[in-house]
């Protein structure tokens, strides 16, 4: 199928057998034997494995151009995309472990032919595991979450930083990032009011009622925590339409 295979074997004691080629023996608390499936390193690093951008031709998979946007990948021009991202890659490797054995396909080499979801359902494999890649991941880490510039709720996401989340983790996974911070800059407006008017009704307009303001502080009083909740409903409807703006420009992203 074109992938690259390595068995780990995790044992609590080492035993007699000698390893064949590409195996290696761990020393472990535990007893399993997990199947490294990957691919070889480009020979050009500005591109991506020639078997991965055989199946993202066949599969029509969407990668990012230098330009930033998504198009269908075209292996007659690799160099007008950028390099497969951690996700795409592992997406690709599923397809070509699923798709069928034997001769080549009509449109590109033939795969493992390898039925995942009945592999894991008969216990014949126990577990599917995706794993990080280590660049992609302390660049994600470093850029959203240890930089106060990035922090979500005081300054915007960036297209930079949410079509490098979007590479790595996913949409589902961006988009729910994005509407958090969205959300939690848009709660600076009613928070900010809230505090004003808890101060104006704590310092001010209790005392007065305490006094005995008479009908003029009871009709203040009614008339500002009815104001509150007008600007309330008007701040949620003008939230949804900027949010339902804001996905609509992110799937086009």
């Amino acid at each position: 199928a074109g992938l690259r295979v390595k068995v780990l074997k995790l044992l609590p004691v080492s035993d007699a057998d000698e390893e064949d080629e590409g195996e290696r023996e761990i020393a472990s608390d535990y007893m399993v034997t997990l199947l490294c499936i990957g691919t070889d390193d480009p020979a050009d690093p500005r591109l991506t494995n020639a078997r991965l951008m055989i199946e993202a031709q066949r599969t029509g998979a969407s990668v990012r151009g230098l330009n930033g946007g998504l198009r269908p990948y075209d292996i007659r021009h690799p160099r007008a995309f950028v390099q497969f991202k951690s996700a795409l890659r592992q997406k690709l490797i599923r397809s070509i472990l699923g798709d069928p054995a034997g001769p080549s396909l009509p449109d590109g080499p033939a795969g493992a032919g390898l039925d995942i979801s009945s592999l894991l359902g008969s216990g014949a494999v126990k577990e599917l595991i995706y794993l990080h890649d280590d660049d992609e991941r302390d660049a994600l880490y470093h850029g959203q979450v240890t930089s106060c510039k990035r922090f979500p709720g005081v300054t915007r996401m960036g297209k930079k930083w949410l079509r490098q989340m979007h590479d790595y983790l996913g949409a589902e996974v961006t988009f729910y990032f994005a509407w958090a911070a969205w959300y939690t800059r848009w709660l600076w407006c009613p928070a900010i009011l809230g505090a004003a008017l808890s101060l104006f009704d704590t310092l001010w307009l209790r005392p007065e009622i305490a006094d005995g303001g008479g009908d003029r502080i009871s009709y203040i009083w009614v008339g500002v925590h009815g104001g509150w909740s007008l600007i309330l409903v008007l701040w949620s409807s003008v939230y949804l339409a900027t949010w339902t703006r804001r996905s609509k420009r992110l799937q086009l992203d």
